[in-house]
């Protein structure tokens, strides 16, 4: 590593991170109006247009990043990022609860971002790679390291590849600026069969070819759309497009990514940013700048830190941490990323009784409990919340019937999750509480569940509370997703699913 600091090595380094938390800023609130709309959009502006910045999760956990180096006056690693996920932030969506989940439970990574873990391919990831590519600038295998130690608590897979990208991308846009050339020298980080890397050198090829952008935009959904909108193949490949095809200009590159669609406050935000580090900060207009201001807007998911008040302290606190890493990991060679996932073999104990049949009388009455004398022959466990029933559907049979029994460690007045993509009645102690037939694919999360929904219940320590549900309708690969959380939408990490009142 050079032991010269960034600001010796890269003359305009202070004004390409301020550039970058500007574009940042200015992404996430084009964006976050309307997060999970389906594109195209033909925004040309901000709509509405703000007062100033609004809060978002793509930059509050880059400060979290931020306040932990300094506290540590070091690089961080496993165990810190852990720490400051337990101690400091309260984000319960996708991805960020099952990490947390994982991580109260002793789950370490990179376990933590593989087990239970329906969001591993998600968005939530990529979004914060810039805090590692400004501590890191033109040095894209130790800002892709740090971007892999930090992805891999709450990501596997694409999800892990997704920052690992971005984190080189926008290190080698402090120091070239031709985009196809740091695109195609960053997806030599990526493993070759991985969705990323397939779908970016997809786009390269056709921007080298001269296909329209309407085009690209259709090719991106035909191969790798998604009905999770936070998928982030599909998002990173409107944040290439918007790169690309925007050519430079602040507002075709913006505007092209966030009018896909989707996750359109993290593309917004993550090719604002990128934009930033590549041009500078004079390349963004000034009509983009004024409404959001120079103020951090912070949410309330992070609790008990340092925050900067504005953009320019942030350039420089960052400035500052990232010529402390330059000098204390100079003597140091770059490091190699791992590759490959671990295997998840944890046992959860959600354990259930489930037999198959054919189309049943329609009843809106529970069925009878499953007996002791049954339990053998039926029982099906599995080593999480996401359940692939496939096996326990018997040829020919169209009906799932599923029992089991949730076990509170204490007095929750919380919600109860259950999604398929087959019709769903459920029953809680003998009373209906879900009846849905829309057979949509299924998103596991509290807030925004899919192929289900979730359900308020009180639950109460020391009592076995019997679920019963009956999935209707079944095709070949029927899927369930049951669980528990509090009302805040975090999982109750010690609840308990097992197939008989007495277990």
């Amino acid at each position: 590593m050079p032991d010269r600091s960034p600001q010796d090595r890269i003359a305009d380094y202070s004004q390409r991170v301020l550039a970058c938390w500007t574009g940042k800023n200015i992404g996430g609130t084009l964006g976050m109006p309307f997060e999970g709309v389906p594109g195209p959009l033909d925004l040309n502006f901000y709509d509405p247009v703000p007062n100033e910045a609004v809060a978002n999760d793509d930059l509050d956990l880059q400060l979290l990043w931020l306040a932990s180096l300094e506290r540590k006056q070091a690089p961080l690693d496993h165990a810190d990022l852990c720490d400051a996920w337990r101690r400091y932030q309260v984000f319960a969506a996708d991805e960020y609860g099952i990490a947390r989940w994982n991580l109260f439970r002793g789950i370490e990574p990179p376990l933590s971002g593989v087990h239970n873990n329906w969001f591993r391919d998600g968005m939530g990831a990529a979004i914060r790679s810039e805090i590692w590519a400004c501590l890191f600038p033109g040095q894209p295998q130790w800002a892709a390291w740090f971007a892999w130690q930090d992805a891999c608590v709450d990501h596997a897979g694409d999800g892990i590849w997704a920052e690992v990208f971005l984190a080189a991308t926008q290190s080698l846009a402090f120091v070239n600026q031709n985009v196809v050339e740091v695109i195609r020298r960053s997806l030599g980080m990526l493993p070759e069969d991985c969705r990323l890397r397939t779908a970016i050198e997809m786009l390269l090829d056709m921007f080298k070819d001269g296909q329209d952008l309407e085009t690209a935009r259709r090719a991106i959904f035909d191969r790798f759309g998604s009905h999770n909108f936070t998928d982030c193949v599909m998002n990173l490949s409107f944040i290439v497009l918007g790169l690309l095809w925007g050519d430079g200009d602040f507002d075709r590159t913006v505007l092209t990514a966030v009018n896909c669609g989707e996750d359109t406050d993290c593309t917004g935000a993550t090719v604002g940013a990128t934009f930033g580090l590549f041009y500078g900060l004079d390349a963004i207009p000034q009509r983009w700048k004024e409404p959001v201001g120079e103020a951090i807007v912070v949410s309330d998911h992070l609790k008990h830190l340092p925050m900067p008040a504005d953009l320019g302290e942030l350039t420089r606190r960052t400035e500052a941490i990232s010529s402390l890493l330059t000098v204390q990991l100079r003597d140091q060679s770059s490091p190699t990323i791992p590759r490959g996932e671990p295997r998840d073999t944890i046992d959860d104990d959600n354990r259930w009784l489930i037999f198959s049949g054919s189309q049943p009388t329609f009843s809106m009455d529970a069925p009878e409990p499953i007996g002791p004398d049954r339990a053998c022959e039926l029982t099906g466990s599995f080593p999480g919340i996401v359940m692939d029933l496939s096996e326990h559907l018997a040829a020919g049979e169209t009906v799932l019937n599923l029992q089991t029994f949730i076990h509170s460690p204490r007095n929750v007045e919380g919600l109860l999750m259950i999604c398929a993509n087959a019709g769903i009645t459920a029953w809680l102690d003998g009373r209906m509480v879900l009846n849905y037939h829309g057979r949509r694919p299924i998103v596991p999360a509290f807030h925004r569940t899919e192929g289900g929904g979730a359900i308020p219940v009180h639950l109460e320590q020391g009592r076995s509370h019997l679920l019963q549900i009956r999935l209707l309708g079944c095709g070949s690969s029927p899927m369930a997703v049951v669980a528990v959380g509090e009302v805040n939408c975090h999982y109750i990490p010690d609840a308990k699913f097992a197939p008989l009142a007495s277990d």
